[in-house]
């Protein structure tokens, strides 16, 4: 199993998650300046291939507005490609879990998720009955068993 398939993500769609997350993540207060300082920090430090030091000198500025930062840093990811963005995705998950959770693409997958889990639980909720006869029809079976068994022997 991939691993992109393990966190929910459609490894086809990075780049249009990242269009559907964009609004979320710009809106006020989801990304602080503290959260935008790491990823751009991660970014730039563990693949400079994603960010340069120019492009994440220009991203730390924190004489621009969050917002617009944060929208110019999603802007640029989109244009980068599908892993630049899967590994943006993947440093959501490092630094903020609250707001990776609540990202309106994994929000969509759970309820996606939800019916086919609901079901799994109801299945496993239903007792195994192997037969809805009581323990009088059981016992009498058992009896004849023995009976039969008993006459076998006694008549050999």
């Amino acid at each position: 199993m991939a691993v992109s398939h393990f966190f929910g993500l459609d490894p086809a769609g990075y780049r249009r998650q990242l269009l559907t997350d964009a609004h979320f993540l710009c809106s006020h207060r989801r990304m602080d300046s503290e959260m935008l300082e790491k990823l751009v920090l991660q970014l730039n430090r563990t693949y400079p291939q994603i960010l340069s030091d120019q492009e994440a000198q220009k991203l730390r500025n924190v004489r621009v507005l969050t917002k617009l930062r944060c929208a110019e840093l999603l802007r640029n990811l989109h244009c980068k490609g599908e892993e630049v963005c899967k590994e943006f995705y993947r440093g959501i998950q490092i630094h903020a879990e609250d707001m990776y959770c609540r990202l309106p693409s994994r929000v969509r997958y759970r309820e996606m998720q939800e019916p086919k889990r609901i079901n799994d639980e109801t299945a496993d909720l239903e007792p195994n009955v192997l037969s809805n006869k009581g323990p009088v029809f059981f016992l009498s079976c058992f009896s004849l068993v023995v009976g039969v068994a008993i006459l076998y022997y006694y008549r050999v």
